[in-house]
């Protein structure tokens, strides 16, 4: 199993929680929609512009509950779907209890595991400009389209997407080759968490010029959880979930429908925040060490599968509850 991709969370949570079998819960308003179970619940992952929620303001009366990963996202769900704000409730993510710190020293390592449409490109230009100042740093990419599951035939410089004229060749391609030409830099397609863990728990900074508003960020908790200092975009809900535990570069450049087009500005300050955090890594090292350790405490404790499995018990609870009491005192009888 891939590491950072949401998709996994549904397998994580059963196994610490069951739901009813009369409560139904889906990614999408589209799957929800179709259930005939009683109870109806949307686990949105994905932003409330993304296409599995854009016809959600004429299903919400359907539906019993939204649960949110942030209340970054929540947010934007009421600002411009219109939702409800009583039926939408936050829930973060979680994170494999595997990702832990291995009680070793950290090395001067950089790492990215993530998707390539989420910052894969940015790398390039940042990395030309950290290695001028830290020739002895380097740079883990874990990145492929392949996060998603095995739906590719290739992967890397094999890797090919479903365009509009059927299989054709990834346009990121390119980036992964420049990548592996710069200096310190060791690229690899995604790998399972097995072979990726030692990866991350030996990297001193997880660093992601993301150009999308994410709702959560796996990976970024997952990186956490092993005691990485996070060196990130100041989009969406990247410093609620790392609870601003970390750098946070503003965006600048364009925006387009497929995420931001970062400028040199960015570029910039971003390479210059990661210079500023290894040059503290090599001349504090002890205060970077008790900064990785409270990041490492706060993401085991806040994105804990157990605790979270919890939180969900209790909210389907009170979904059920509440539901059945409205349906005695109007006198109504929701079919199963």
């Amino acid at each position: 199993m891939k590491s950072g991709a949401t998709e996994s969370s549904f397998y994580y949570l059963s196994q610490h929680y069951t739901f009813p079998k009369n409560v139904d819960v889906q990614r999408t308003t589209h799957e929800i929609v179709k259930s005939n179970k009683k109870y109806k619940i949307i686990w949105a992952h994905d932003n409330c512009d993304q296409m599995g929620h854009k016809d959600l303001p004429q299903h919400v009366d359907k539906i019993d509950g939204i649960v949110c990963v942030s209340n970054w996202e929540r947010e934007q769900f009421i600002k411009y779907n219109r939702s409800p704000a009583e039926k939408l409730h936050v829930i973060p993510n979680g994170v494999h209890e595997m990702f832990l710190p291995s009680g070793k020293p950290k090395s001067k390592t950089c790492i990215f595991f993530s998707a390539p449409h989420k910052g894969v490109a940015s790398l390039v230009p940042i990395w030309k400009e950290v290695i001028k100042y830290h020739p002895d740093a380097k740079l883990k990419v874990f990145s492929s389209m392949s996060l998603y599951g095995d739906i590719q035939p290739g992967e890397g410089d094999n890797e090919t997407i479903t365009g509009p004229n059927g299989l054709e060749p990834s346009p990121f391609i390119p980036v992964y080759k420049e990548l592996k030409e710069l200096p310190g830099v060791e690229y690899s397609p995604c790998i399972d968490r097995e072979e990726l863990l030692p990866h991350i728990q030996d990297a001193a900074f997880y660093i992601h010029p993301n150009v999308w508003e994410e709702t959560f960020c796996v990976s970024l908790a997952e990186a956490m959880s092993c005691g990485c200092f996070p060196i990130t975009t100041d989009m969406g809900a990247l410093p609620e979930t790392s609870n601003e535990m970390g750098k946070y570069i503003p965006m600048s450049g364009k925006n387009t429908p497929r995420g931001w087009i970062p400028d040199e500005t960015f570029h910039k300050n971003f390479a210059e925040e990661v210079i500023r955090a290894l040059h503290f890594f090599d001349a504090a090292r002890d205060e970077y060490n008790q900064a990785s350790q409270n990041i490492s405490s706060f993401a085991i404790g806040k994105y804990c599968w157990k605790r979270i499995a919890k939180l969900w018990e209790s909210y389907i609870n009170t979904i059920v509850h509440t539901n059945k009491k409205l349906y005695q005192i109007f006198g109504l009888n929701k079919s199963s």
